[in-house]
């Protein structure tokens, strides 16, 4: 074995540290699944790709356009195929893969940095090791391990196209880069926009070849960028193709990744929410199962014309800029809100919450490196390139450009976690030329580096206090009492419940949530409770009239649920309301108005397999033939839902 591996060279920390860090996301993981493993539970995004993993592993190819990115899904697939359906076997390989990606850092800041030495590796890989948001998301069922992984893959082989000493090697080097791009796209989209500039720079640097550190770029000719961005761009579209030539298969769109980019552009950039904060439009159910079909829907609408997912996507992407367009004042505040959002100490959760888990987890609770520090002296290294600015290029374009797109769409912590790798090796270089200035007695050019990541990092904490005092514990305490509910726990869902009511009762959709979990369990009582206080705080939102009308119907008050509802359909149209509204006029014994209530629905907004189960429902025994037209439309809409479709067409 080289010398080099021995435990006080460069590359022996770097082994360490990849160590440690695979331990500290065991030892995680082993601590929440002890505390209570409903903690870990795939729910909402995390559920959509567990099942969307298990429905793979019986129809690999699958029968729809992919609306999401289909990449982690499939990864998912994979591990459940080899270990067993269980979301604690892919956190396992989630916390090895981690593993891989510290000595992908280690080895990418030795080279993205030859000046500051291989200890510039050794710093990246331990703070990577120890960084908290990671440790955290390598427990759930979520993308960021993955996408952080193939991001750091892109970025090693990009290196080593630009460092090979033989024209082959650099070749097969980009080729693999070109691939790679595709497939981190896959995982988060987000990527691609880095694409075009990773490209630029190939023809870049060979223009500024004078004085490159590469003996071989110093002499090349122009037909060796030309050749490179060949094989990068051969690379990217062999995988590009196959994902378009699968999504023309199964639907005849020519879709070359995913159909939801105009939908999430749209969902950072609209008129309700003037700041670019994710919130639940009115026209779209919050669940990842029903995303695609109620964007769809009111795009669909909207243009008067039925749309495909590709047109729908096009028609979300026109809507968000002509928003921003329109409005540019709230355009550029929105702008700066997202900026401050990307800085902020706060880790912003949506379905789990780092804060929350804390709680019980003692690792997390350690004073690890976090986001703060990062970005603070990622900030600071920009000033310190100087003469190195070069071999950081590809690290600089990967974390810019992914910056730029968390200002498009929107900001939340797991959404702007795949910056960290990179953030890492530029804040590793920082602390190395601080190290050698220092001891080298050239204090004065520390200064202006010091002072800026001083700065940064205070800013990161002023614009993070405000959500740190806040907290949010309510929320992910009623988010578990929910969990606790769905899986039978009814006691240990209640007393959650008032835990969390007891901290803040003034959250209306965390009262619809819970709401609706009681009304499930049969507490009707407190299900109008929580319903109708939710409406009191927010009158004019339909999901709590939802809540509320539910609750009153079942306790046999359709009148009154029929007035509470009514309103409700002023402010959008989700399908759900069209079937409770048809249940209450079924209720009040006009079934033929109920049927023509689910008929509107499917005039306004066009095809949904719910509304044609109940309309089967509804007209089994007045217009049998009608009825079956119905339900195997449900069908041939959704046929991986056929047996709750069936159970509610009825027999």
């Amino acid at each position: 074995m080289s010398t080099s591996w021995k435990i006080n060279s460069p590359w022996g920390w770097i082994l360490v540290a990849a160590a440690i860090g695979v331990m500290l996301r065991a030892l995680h993981l082993w601590s929440m699944v002890s505390e209570d493993p409903l903690l870990l539970a795939p729910v909402m995004d995390a559920r959509s790709y567990h099942d969307w993993a298990v429905d793979i592993l019986s129809d690999p190819v699958g029968k729809e356009v992919f609306f999401q990115s289909p990449a982690y899904p499939y990864i998912v697939a994979l591990i459940y195929a080899v270990t067993g359906v269980s979301w604690i076997n892919v956190a396992l390989v989630q916390a090895m893969a981690a593993g891989v990606g510290i000595l992908l850092v280690g080895s990418i800041g030795r080279r993205a940095d030859p000046a500051g030495g291989p200890w510039v590796g050794v710093v990246a890989a331990w703070i990577l090791a120890l960084y908290k948001p990671m440790i955290y998301y390598d427990a759930l069922l979520l993308k960021a391990e993955f996408t952080i992984l193939t991001s750091l893959i892109l970025l090693d082989f990009t290196l080593r196209a630009l460092e090979a000493p033989r024209r082959r090697a650099a070749l097969a080097w980009m080729l693999a880069a070109g691939f790679t791009a595709a497939l981190v796209g896959l995982f988060r989209g987000n990527f691609y926009l880095a694409v075009p500039l990773l490209l630029g720079w190939i023809p870049a640097r060979w223009l500024m070849r004078r004085g490159d550190p590469n003996p071989d770029w110093q002499q090349a000719t122009l037909k060796t960028p030309i050749l490179l961005m060949a094989a990068f761009a051969l690379g990217f579209a062999a995988l590009i193709g196959l994902v378009g030539a699968r999504n023309h298969a199964v639907s005849g769109q020519w879709v070359f990744s995913n159909a939801n980019s105009g939908a999430v552009l749209y969902l950072g950039n609209n008129p309700y929410s003037p700041l670019g904060e994710y919130t639940h439009l009115p026209f779209v159910r919050p669940n990842p199962l029903y995303e695609a079909l109620d964007f769809q829907a009111e795009a669909s609408r909207r243009s008067g014309t039925p749309l495909t997912d590709a047109e729908a996507s096009t028609f979300w992407r026109k809507e968000a800029v002509r928003f921003s367009l329109d409005e540019p004042l709230t355009t550029a505040r929105r702008l700066l809100h997202k900026s401050a959002r990307v800085v902020e100490s706060y880790e912003l959760g949506d379905n789990y919450g780092l804060r929350f888990h804390e709680r019980a987890s003692p690792y997390l609770a350690l004073p690890l490196p976090g986001w703060p520090l990062v970005i603070a002296l990622a900030i600071a290294s920009l000033l310190t390139l100087r003469g190195r600015w070069r071999d950081h290029m590809p690290v600089l374009i990967l974390a810019l450009t992914y910056a730029a797109t968390l200002l498009i769409f929107f900001v939340r912590s797991r959404y702007r976690v795949p910056m960290a790798p990179f953030l890492i090796i530029m804040a590793s270089s920082y602390l190395i030329v601080f190290i050698r200035q220092w001891r080298s007695d050239r204090r004065g050019r520390l200064v202006a580096g010091a002072l800026v990541a001083l700065i940064a990092l205070a800013a990161s904490f002023v614009l993070g206090l405000p959500r740190e005092r806040q907290g949010n514990m309510a929320w992910w305490n009623a988010s578990l009492a929910v969990l606790h509910f769905e899986h039978g726990n009814i006691e240990r869902g209640k007393a959650l419940t008032a835990v969390a009511l007891a901290e803040d009762d003034s959250n209306p959709s965390m009262l619809v949530n819970l709401g609706r979990v009681h009304l499930g369990a049969g507490d009707l009582p407190a299900a109008e409770r929580l319903c109708r206080r939710a409406v009191e705080l927010e009158p004019a939102r339909p999901e709590q009239r939802d809540c509320l009308a539910m609750t009153l119907a079942e306790l046999g008050r359709a009148q009154e649920a029929r007035e509470v509802l009514a309103s409700a359909f002023t402010f959008g149209g989700p399908p759900h309301r069209y079937i409770l509204a048809a249940f209450l006029e079924e209720m009040n014994g006009d079934p033929a108005a109920a049927a023509d209530r689910l008929r509107l629905f499917l005039k306004t907004y066009g095809d949904d397999p719910q509304i044609h189960a109940h309309l089967a429902r509804l007209l089994r025994s007045t217009d049998p033939q009608a009825a079956a037209l119905h339900l195997d439309r449900a069908l041939e809409l959704a046929p991986a839902e056929a047996d709750s479709l069936k159970a509610i067409a009825g027999p």
